[in-house]
């Protein structure tokens, strides 16, 4: 009778495995498992972190539904994850059903509301090309017809060969759908010093009253439309962030190495088709009795010098002799020195502050002849350029525990008074 070798049970089998081999085992399984899963888990939780944020912060408010929060609450909008300015203005021009209406690219957002008499919305920034605030003008006057329309014109919305920052602003869509590369973004902007680590730390927390605002630039640097339409630029304004187009350089780079197709090339004739279409919807809005004036906002001093000086500049001068026979009020301020502003009083190379549009306004005012012009304030106007020269904000439409305004273009402005 032969015996069978039988091992004791704490000895293991080295043929067929036993307890140690698989304690082993397990011990592997679970280190490979815990290598895989924990920076899963570790990317799940700041993911739902940085959604949280944008959730408390608004981010995931669409345009629509901020126009109508904005009605109730009366804070600036000011989105960091979309820009959508054309729904936003739209559904805001649905709400407030005003008596003026200005049109235009964000050139045309400096405008102050406080200043008019009757019941106004600034819609700068809604229109991108002529096409848009064509778009857009329809659009409105089909909700309600205002007395009279401010259409601020860009040069380059008659440039025929721009293919460039066009389809930036025109969607009409409500929906913020939040993609894996957009829950980074508020990583993004901390980075680029858009909104301050602490804000960013503050957003995460569920123990912190946030500021007031629609939006991450709203709530942590002040920046966004108010329920006229204006934009504020918040913290640019106040050396909270640093101007990206110091002493214009930036702007005078982009019209110095402009492309053929870029919207800043001027060495070509106005397209006569742009011309013709503002003529058109000039016509249109006349047949409805709907005042119509034509805006040519004012460049800052080098930017314009830097046109002026440029021998192949076709477009500029014949799209400025063109508006003249467009057949509406037309008032070119090309020249920002004519009405007495200077640079200490603009936000970059294109875009004057809010004191330079005041400016305009009491320019437009002084010539009489509009029921737009009849609508300012003329007495409200004169008081805030005086109190606010050679400033880009006006002080009395902020909070008094915003900082004071700073040299934010490094242009050796006196902001001090």
């Amino acid at each position: 009778m032969t015996q069978e070798n039988v091992l004791p049970d704490h000895v293991s089998d080295p043929v067929r495995g036993g307890p140690r081999t698989a304690s082993v085992g397990r011990r592997r399984t679970a280190r490979y498992l815990t290598i895989f899963f924990v920076p899963i888990l570790i990317a799940v939780l700041v993911l739902a972190a940085l959604y949280t944020f944008l959730i408390r912060v608004e981010e995931t408010t669409g345009p629509v539904a901020a126009a109508r929060l904005q009605d109730e609450t009366g804070t600036l909008y000011g989105p960091a994850l979309v820009y959508r300015p054309y729904a936003y203005k739209l559904e805001r021009y649905r709400l407030k059903t005003p008596d003026f209406l200005l049109v235009g690219s964000s050139r045309v957002m400096p405008f102050a509301g406080e200043v008019f008499s009757g019941s106004v919305l600034n819609a700068g920034g809604a229109a991108n090309t002529l096409d848009q605030a064509v778009a857009f003008t329809r659009a409105a006057i089909a909700i309600h017809k205002p007395k009279s329309i401010l259409l601020g014109l860009d040069f380059w919305w008659f440039n025929p060969n721009r293919d460039d920052e066009i389809d930036a602003t025109g969607t009409l869509s409500d929906e913020v759908e939040v993609s894996l590369t957009q829950l980074m973004t508020p990583v993004q902007w901390v980075a680029d010093d858009a909104i301050h680590l602490s804000s960013f730390l503050e957003g995460l927390s569920p123990f912190h009253a946030l500021p007031q605002g629609i939006g991450a630039f709203a709530k942590f640097g002040g920046r966004g439309w108010d329920v006229y339409g204006r934009y504020d630029y918040g913290t640019l304004i106040d050396g909270g962030m640093k101007s990206d187009d110091r002493q214009f350089k930036r702007t005078l780079k982009r019209l110095q190495s402009a492309r053929k197709s870029s919207k800043m090339n001027v060495h070509v004739a106005p397209s006569a088709q742009g011309l013709q279409q503002l003529r058109d919807l000039v016509r249109e809005l006349e047949t409805q009795s709907i005042e119509v004036i034509l805006l040519v906002p004012p460049l800052a001093g080098p930017v314009q010098a830097a046109m002026d000086q440029d021998a192949e500049n076709r477009l500029v001068p014949l799209w400025r002799d063109a508006l003249g026979s467009i057949g509406a009020r037309l008032f070119d301020f090309s020249d920002a020195g004519a009405l007495g502003s200077s640079d200490c009083e603009f936000v970059d190379g294109f875009h004057g502050g809010e004191v330079t549009y005041l400016r305009i306004l009491d320019a437009i005012g002084n010539f009489g002849g509009t029921k737009f012009g009849q609508a300012i304030d003329r007495d409200m106007v004169t008081g805030l350029i005086a109190s606010n020269a050679g400033h880009a904000r006006l002080r009395e439409l902020r909070p008094g525990d915003v900082p004071p305004e700073v040299d934010f273009l490094d242009l050796g402005c006196d902001k001090s008074s």
